[in-house]
């Protein structure tokens, strides 16, 4: 849905429930595109950030020894570049005097600031941040709500392992880039760690529109489990291809899966029973604090903006809280005493479950799992999150 999805401008968010005293309220920095070839996203990033901002003053405030204090944030336009990102970040520091800061979009721009925060001792919490190269530049201040970049096919790897019969040999075609390789890489160690094999991998260009070659090398293992990882919209392209030359694929993996052709729309049947991986779906069963339910979330964020969430939208709503928690946990505005703090939370959300490593990266998230049943997208892994049981195996492509 998130690709025809149209942005309206933002909404101002509502008057806190209990408001402050003047003066007493928490300045919170963002760093976000508002302008440029990123708004869009941008667009979505600040309402998932009005959407927390709102419960969060309507629950009175952020809760501080002293009593709760009220929180704005003091948004600036990186315009969609990095350079730019880090003249704001400075900015933030220099003149608004704030050194606690949400993230902005992309991972580029999120070193950026990073970068800076380290530099002025800030903390920054990144709703889109999970790349390992951002990790092994050994920026203190950074803080990241998603799992690991290699992380995002471990839920395949489990389930695969899992299932009665296993799900292998398992095959893999996908789209030769850096995003995908990393979570190619996760997934082959976590298979071999869980003695998930043989494994059969094949590269196919970005751009491509042949994938049949590749395809039929694959089929000459008979996998049980085939993924096909690739570009936004190529999926679509290739389904028809593999359908043809991997019917019999009893666990099959489309990342991303195409989404309905308009917002709202029925889901084309040839998906049914097809597995995906998002790092947060409404249909979790997960429950936290401030936000409540992740259908709570939805309904509130669909009441203040208009239109549903996306995953963009729920990490900065989710970046917020870890922030908002972090705070009140460490009982300081103090920079250095909000980073320690994270290091011993560990909290179920909306979002999940958010614990976070030394490092800044949140160490026990997992990419659920989602499978297309009928019209609608269910969450069946991990199984503390599933509101629906894993269809497996399945016979056949659906005629469609």
């Amino acid at each position: 849905a998130g690709c025809t999805l149209a942005v309206p401008s933002p909404t101002p968010t509502s008057p806190p429930a209990a408001p402050a005293q003047a003066g007493s309220e928490i300045a919170l920095g963002v760093v976000l595109s508002l302008s440029g070839r990123f708004s869009r996203e941008g667009a979505l990033m600040r309402a998932g950030y009005e959407t927390w901002l709102e419960a969060v003053n309507g629950a009175g405030g952020v809760r501080m020894g002293n009593g709760p204090r009220a929180v704005r944030l003091v948004l600036l336009d990186d315009e969609s570049e990095a350079l730019n990102a880090s003249r704001q970040a400075e900015r933030l520091a220099s003149v608004e005097r704030t050194r606690l800061w949400l993230g902005p979009f992309t991972s580029t721009i999120t070193t950026a600031v990073a970068t800076v925060a380290d530099r002025v001792g800030a903390v920054v919490v990144a709703p889109d941040g999970n790349a390992a190269g951002l990790f092994r530049r050994g920026l203190k201040g950074l803080i990241s709500v998603l799992a690991p970049d290699d992380r995002l096919l471990h839920g395949i790897a489990d389930l695969a392992a899992t299932v009665e019969p296993r799900a292998q040999p398992v095959g893999i075609l996908i789209a030769d880039e850096p995003t995908n390789a990393s979570a190619v890489a996760g997934f082959r160690e976590r298979a071999a760690a869980l003695d998930l094999t043989p494994v059969r991998l094949e590269l196919t260009a970005l751009g491509s529109t042949d994938v049949s070659s590749p395809l039929e090398r694959i089929a000459e293992s008979n996998p049980r489990c085939v993924i096909l990882a690739t570009e936004s919209g190529q999926t679509a392209r290739f389904t028809p291809t593999l359908r043809e030359i991997v019917p019999f694929a009893s666990m099959r993996v489309l990342s991303p899966l195409p989404a309905p052709p308009l917002a709202g729309g029925r889901r084309d049947v040839v998906y049914d029973g097809v597995l995906t991986v998002e790092n947060w779906s409404p249909s979790l069963t997960a429950s936290g604090p401030v936000l409540g339910s992740a259908t709570e979330f939805v309904e509130r964020f669909r009441r203040l903006h208009g239109y549903d969430p996306d995953v963009r939208s729920a990490a900065s709503a989710a970046a917020g809280l870890a922030l908002q928690l972090a705070i009140e946990r460490a009982g300081s505005l103090e920079p250095a005493a909000v980073r320690d703090a994270f290091s011993t939370l560990d909290v179920t959300t909306f979002w999940g479950r958010m614990a976070w490593d030394l490092t800044g990266r949140n160490r026990v998230a997992v990419p659920p799992v989602l499978q297309q049943q009928g019209d609608g997208l269910v969450c069946v892994y991990p199984r503390e999150l599933a509101g629906s049981r894993l269809r497996y195996p399945l016979v056949g492509w659906p005629s469609g």
